[in-house]
């Protein structure tokens, strides 16, 4: 089968391998659709613990179970891997469990067919669009489970509305009943069919200094010192991403005197991947490109250069 993979951390090659053959516990998933993410990005590069060498990435797909449980049917796969037996997982935080990845921490999904195990595979319908499904296991799922107590009437601001989990953002803050400000360095009007209340240049970010009860920054260092500024007393402040950097500094006596609250958010749950897809007919998705798998390389090169999602296709 083709495949993605890499050896040494920054170089990869499309080349045929062996297909994954059964396994107890495991399905066999023919992959249709994939997601290129940053995390993807982070694996190849090696700013992640990455195993096994060689690695194939890839951690969000969409496909068709030949092997195994649900065979026949078309799924999505929930990344995180858990045991199913700690604490963690008994309260339903399974993205806390081992911290590893589907993709990162094990063979992923940049491949015509991977091996997947079953408690991590998801059924959906096969009226949801490919472009769609594939982007619900990070993308989505983590702007879900980050926005999941946003209140009827907030002002939430998105900063990088554009990308994949900046689009959800817009859209699940929506279905919350927010006020959605969405930021962006480039004009994305299509923002405004997702649910954007209003869209604002991220230059005039100043404008709005004590303005929102809630903003979500997916980008980190570059922005975290603008984005900070935004929330009013009481406000929180979430983040999910170190795309641009992960070390900041803040005023500490901004934190207490406005009594504000950072909020860290990985990924999501098993029942809120669930309640998720209950809900996915009322989600959309831009689409900027498709890649086929040999064009793996054009479609890193153009992560930084684009406003949606990057589809990765068999």
């Amino acid at each position: 089968m083709k495949s993605v993979v890499f050896e040494n951390f920054g170089k990869i090659e499309v080349v045929n391998i062996e297909e994954p053959r059964p396994k107890e516990g495991f399905s066999i998933v023919r992959v249709i659709e994939a997601t290129l993410n940053p995390i993807d990005i982070f694996t190849i590069m090696g700013k992640r613990d990455v195993k096994p060498i060689p690695h194939i990435p890839g951690v969000e797909i969409y496909g068709e179970v030949i092997e195994g449980t649900h065979k026949g049917k078309r799924v999505i796969v929930y990344p995180r891997l858990f045991c199913g037996n700690c604490e963690h997982c008994f309260s339903e935080r399974e993205m806390l469990c081992t911290g590893e990845i589907f993709g990162v921490s094990t063979n992923g999904g940049f491949c015509e067919f991977c091996l997947v195990p079953e408690k991590n595979i998801f059924q959906i319908d096969s009226d949801i669009s490919q472009e769609l499904a594939s982007s619900l296991p990070v993308g989505a799922l983590t702007a879900y489970h980050a926005l999941k107590n946003v209140n009827l009437g907030s002002r939430v601001a998105v900063i990088g509305a554009t990308g994949n989990t900046g689009m959800f953002s817009v859209q699940i803050a929506k279905l919350k009943g927010a006020e959605v400000f969405a930021f962006s360095r480039r004009k994305a009007d299509w923002l405004k069919e997702l649910g954007a209340d209003e869209l604002i240049p991220f230059e005039q970010i100043s404008r709005f200094k004590g303005y929102f009860d809630v903003v979500v920054d997916p980008l980190g260092e570059k922005t975290f010192e603008h984005s900070i500024k935004l929330l009013k007393k009481g406000g929180r402040f979430i983040t999910f991403g170190v795309l641009t950097g992960r070390t900041v500094s803040f005023d500490i006596f901004e934190l207490y005197s406005k009594e504000l609250s950072i909020l860290g958010a990985t990924g999501g749950s098993r029942k809120e991947m669930i309640e998720l897809i209950s809900i996915a007919r009322k989600l959309k998705v831009k689409v900027w490109r498709k890649f086929k798998l040999e064009e793996i390389h054009k479609a890193i090169e153009s992560m930084n250069t684009k406003d949606g999602k990057i589809g990765i296709v068999m």
